[in-house]
């Protein structure tokens, strides 16, 4: 039984780096069809050349540009908006439009050098996937499941945004696919701190903070089976948002139900979430908490 101590307090705290408690407004537009014609025209007006047009509730399509046929879904927009105050989304929204135009206009090589391998939300592999199939030519986003609930996803990385990965892509760079993830893992882990070198980690609750790409440390089994070997155990592992991970040895005592609030609340929270659900790492493998 996972019970309540003093770690309690610090696991929340850990939570706050991200995501506060305020009072909630309602988001506008709350209307599926005017929030996506409000961001298909400030969307147009961000990038003029990208002829951008509904495809669809929440789905823009650009009709013209580098990225010609490409589509933005506005999904998570929404979502985020409905459970934010009014301010949040609007800056949501703001950032959210900066990131697509970027995407449909920017104009760099697609290169082995900027592959990377990122972790993301089941659902949100699942919706690219629908997305890459009901496009008017058919493709293939290179997407993985890792876990229940989380996804991997080769990418493009670029400064100022990142495409997905497509099986045309890879074999116009000459290689295998199995190449490019590996290629695209060892690439994004060389930027991310190494968990064996994180202070406290296997003895004590730590946290893995305001960095890109932070969910992508599930993907390196060599750094788990060292905090595993110093915890003496299994550890449990939260990624509601994009930029914060909590480990915690599973042999310490915490509310497993405080966890599972905070963690919801970070991921209604975020303008990225992840999951909303407790991972356990045991001996090579991850496994979601009941």
């Amino acid at each position: 039984m996972l019970r309540f101590d003093r770690l309690s307090a610090a696991i929340l705290a850990a939570f706050a780096l991200l995501a506060s408690i305020s009072a909630r407004a309602d988001p506008s537009p709350t209307n599926v069809t005017s929030f996506t014609a409000e961001m298909a025209k400030r969307l147009q007006v961000a990038a003029p050349a990208a002829r951008v047009v509904i495809g669809g509730p929440l789905t823009l399509v650009a009709k013209d540009g580098p990225l010609k046929d490409g589509q933005i879904n506005l999904d998570r927009a929404y979502a985020f908006c409905a459970t934010n105050p009014a301010d949040d989304c609007e800056s949501n929204k703001t950032a959210f439009i900066a990131s697509a135009a970027d995407i449909l206009t920017y104009e760099e090589k697609q290169t082995a050098d900027v592959l990377i391998t990122t972790v993301r939300g089941s659902d949100y592999c699942d919706q690219m996937a629908r997305t890459a199939k009901g496009a008017e030519v058919p493709q293939r986003f290179l997407m993985r499941p890792i876990a229940e609930g989380l996804c991997a996803a080769l990418m493009f990385d670029y400064p100022r945004s990142s495409r997905w990965a497509r099986d045309i892509d890879i074999a116009e760079l000459g290689m295998t696919e199995d190449d490019a993830w590996a290629r695209g893992a060892r690439q994004v882990l060389a930027n991310l701190p190494r968990l064996s070198e994180t202070e406290g980690a296997g003895t004590e609750p730590v946290t893995i903070a305001d960095r890109e790409h932070i969910p992508s440390l599930m993907l390196d089994d060599e750094e788990w089976a060292k905090i595993e070997k110093i915890a003496g155990g299994p550890l449990i592992v939260t990624i509601a948002d994009e930029r914060l991970m909590v480990v915690i040895p599973a042999s310490r005592t915490f509310d497993i139900a405080a966890l599972r609030e905070a963690t919801q609340r970070s991921y209604d929270q975020a303008s990225r979430g992840i999951s909303t659900r407790i991972y356990r790492r045991n001996g090579g493998g991850w496994e979601v908490v009941e």
